[in-house]
């Protein structure tokens, strides 16, 4: 039994991509933040939009700060707009419970 548990950590470990702060947005009283990573996979990386207990992954996003900017409607709303070159914003709706 130990070794089965000792094993699955261990791919779990190898196997899980490793992921790396980009960015953290505060909402204007500081009650909320939302939280945006990079996350390496293969073949390409991926934006993992964190907020509350949620979180959205992008595709075919380039997770970086520069392309990524945060309107707050108030502490508990917000769109996340990620600005891709020659395209349009694709916005996501953020909303806290």
């Amino acid at each position: 039994m130990v070794v089965l548990l000792s094993a699955w950590i261990f791919l779990d470990h190898i196997f899980t991509p490793e992921e790396t702060k980009i960015m953290v947005n505060q909402s204007p009283n500081g009650e909320n933040k939302i939280e945006f990573y990079k996350v390496a996979e293969f073949p390409d990386p991926t934006l993992k939009i964190k907020y509350g207990n949620r979180y959205i992954n992008k595709l075919n996003v380039l997770p970086n700060p520069d392309n990524i900017s945060v309107e707050w409607k108030n502490d508990k709303e917000a769109n996340v707009l990620l600005n891709e070159n020659g395209r349009e914003p694709d916005i996501e709706k953020i909303e806290f419970k």
